[in-house]
């Protein structure tokens, strides 16, 4: 009989957690150091961050991923990849500052946990739209993974924006 354990993982912590390493990895390094791990996550490959210690329980490798299957038209690039980080870590910092609601989403199950803070780039008349998750489904991995996510959800407020 296996038994099931129940963890509170502390989302704020998780979130500020992601940002710094984000923030490390590809706002503050260099482009040289930080293009050849945009690489790595284009690729498919998943970008190992060390171990994370959740409350003392358990202690998951911490990893990185990227999924641009829904990014729409030509030219992802490093440097589209990186505006869209921007834009998350932004929408991040604003609501740290204000006390805001981080507007997370999760399963049922709590396997899978959505950041919806969108960091959108406007190339010509295309808008992508990438956001933040955490998947801890085997709960020997911690996966941050960021997503493109399919940009006409996303039109009406685009459309608030201009006007």
């Amino acid at each position: 009989m296996s038994e099931k354990k129940n963890i509170d993982l502390n989302l704020v912590e998780l979130v500020n957690l992601a940002a710094k390493i984000l923030d490390q990895m590809f706002i503050k390094a260099s482009k040289e150091k930080a293009k050849p791990i945009f690489k790595e996550l284009k690729q498919g490959k998943a970008y190992p961050l060390g171990k994370v210690k959740i409350q003392d329980i358990f202690e998951p490798n911490l990893v990185l991923t990227l999924d641009y299957s829904e990014f729409c038209g030509p030219g992802f690039n490093y440097d589209i990849f990186v505006s869209a980080i921007n834009g998350i870590l932004a929408q991040i910092s604003q609501k740290f500052r204000a006390k805001a609601d981080l507007n997370i989403m999760s399963n049922e199950n709590n396997s899978s946990i959505l950041v919806h803070l969108p960091g959108m780039v406007q190339l010509d008349d295309q808008l992508n739209v990438m956001v933040m998750a955490f998947e801890l489904g085997d709960m020997k991995t911690l996966n941050i993974k960021l997503m493109f996510v399919e940009p006409s959800q996303y039109d009406a407020a685009r459309r608030e924006a201009k006007s």
